[in-house]
């Protein structure tokens, strides 16, 4: 990358594109969000139409990741997410699809919108699958069943609480404790 860099103005605006898209992702893992969205920002001076969806969810998802700390809009990043979808579509393009639902799916959880979230995770399942990234698919399953149990284990936890409230109102339950 420090080749790419150093050589950045001789290169053609595709390999452009991507080294700047490969500092972000550099910069995200070691969190400097900021740097990580700049890199991504001046990609999209490279990008063609076509390039946009990745670029797109790269930054949705940089702004996940990021929104605490930079006070950043949720609706600015379904925006993102929306943009991507429809040139993704426009593309068929399976694999940005996908990883647009499953942000997307993310951002739902945060909502507190398990079901919402759960259709959304489902339909970047099939778009993972569909464009046979199997390890993709395997991190959205495991997402799903994730959900599910964590939903599951709620429930169960309300209706225990409901079930001890209703026990301890019932006048019985003194009498019973005493024996």
């Amino acid at each position: 990358m420090d080749i790419a860099n150093h050589n950045f103005d001789n290169l053609p605006n595709s390999l452009k594109r991507k080294v700047l898209n490969n500092y972000s992702v550099y910069y995200y893992y070691l969190d400097e969000f900021e740097k990580s969205i700049e890199c991504l920002e001046r990609a999209f001076d490279f990008a063609e139409e076509k390039d946009l969806p990745r670029l797109y969810n790269n930054l949705a998802e940089v702004y996940l990741e990021f929104r605490e700390k930079c006070g950043v809009e949720i609706t600015l990043i379904r925006e993102y997410l929306d943009k991507s979808e429809v040139i993704a579509s426009k593309y068929d393009d399976k694999i940005e699809m996908a990883f647009s639902f499953f942000t997307k799916a993310k951002l739902e959880l945060l909502d507190e919108q398990t079901f919402t979230a759960l259709d959304t995770l489902y339909l970047a399942f099939d778009h993972f699958t569909e464009a046979e990234a199997y390890s993709y698919s395997l991190e959205v399953l495991l997402k799903i069943n994730e959900v599910v149990s964590n939903h599951k284990a709620e429930c169960m936890r309300i209706m225990q609480e409901k079930l001890n409230s209703k026990v301890k109102s019932n006048p019985y339950y003194e009498k019973i404790l005493k024996q």
